[in-house]
């Protein structure tokens, strides 16, 4: 495994064999991932929607979206992980950064594939600090490439479930808000066992933990954006600060107070 984590900026190299049911995280961050699938037998969840994973499959995965591999076997699983923040991209590309689309099957003689091998060569070859400085010009060169893509190239995703989906919507329009898995259940129709059902089976994650990592997340933004602790806390629809701090150091490994710049 190859692999550097500085200022924001992390690339791995991973390979994985044997059984590999379970020993994978199903997680959202507040930094953009690009995932470079090169070897294996899976698909791959990105929020509401499901991407079937071919050789030199790449993924643009969002902040706080929740994500992970389905494996349809134990073959070997090889792919390639960097992480970024806004902070680490040209502000020239940040316009595009929000227009390009989620997967795209990449030629693997093409200019993509050629970037994200020397991205690998530099964090097997460079010191953290050096490797640091070329993964930040080929995250550029990865992010100006995008931008120009031929929208063709984009690879389509099957829906995880339709009302489900409406939920996860539903979520992100109303991180501000109380929520409780009652009221999301009344808000669609449906009964609270049925919706804690479908988040594990579907998502493999409880319903209000998705909830609250989704709002400690949008927390975590807002507080690095000048806005105290206290008011984010209720901008995220938190009704007690102690509830608000509890969840964030459990959520973040951090407090509100660590992560205010």
């Amino acid at each position: 495994m190859a692999g550097i984590q500085h200022q924001g900026l992390s690339f791995e190299s991973k390979y994985s064999g044997g059984s590999l049911e379970g020993d994978f995280p199903r997680h959202m961050h507040e930094e953009y991932e690009l995932y470079y699938f090169l070897e294996g037998d899976a698909e791959y969840v990105v929020g509401e929607n499901v991407y079937p994973l071919a050789p030199y499959t790449l993924l643009l995965i969002r902040p706080a979206v929740y994500h992970f591999p389905i494996f349809r076997s134990d073959a070997p699983y090889r792919r390639l992980v960097m992480n970024f923040t806004e902070e680490n991209v040209p502000k020239e590309l940040l316009p595009a950064l929000s227009e390009v689309g989620v997967c795209r099957r990449i030629p693997p003689a093409g200019r993509l594939a050629h970037f994200l091998s020397d991205a690998e060569s530099a964090a097997q070859r460079y010191t953290e600090e050096d490797a640091f400085l070329a993964l930040s010009r080929i995250l550029g060169l990865i992010l100006l490439e995008l931008k120009y893509e031929t929208p063709a190239r984009e690879s389509g995703a099957d829906v995880l479930h339709p009302r489900l989906g409406e939920i996860l919507r539903h979520i992100d329009a109303h991180l501000s808000e109380p929520m409780s898995v009652a009221s999301l259940a009344a808000a669609f129709f449906v009964s609270p066992s049925w919706l804690t059902h479908a988040f594990s089976a579907k998502l493999h994650i409880g319903v209000m933990q998705y909830v609250n990592s989704k709002k400690v997340l949008r927390a975590q933004r807002l507080i690095r954006a000048g806005m105290s602790p206290t008011q984010a806390a209720g901008e995220c629809g938190f009704a007690g600060y102690s509830t608000f701090f509890r969840l964030y150091r459990s959520i973040l490994g951090v407090s509100p107070a660590q992560d205010k710049k």
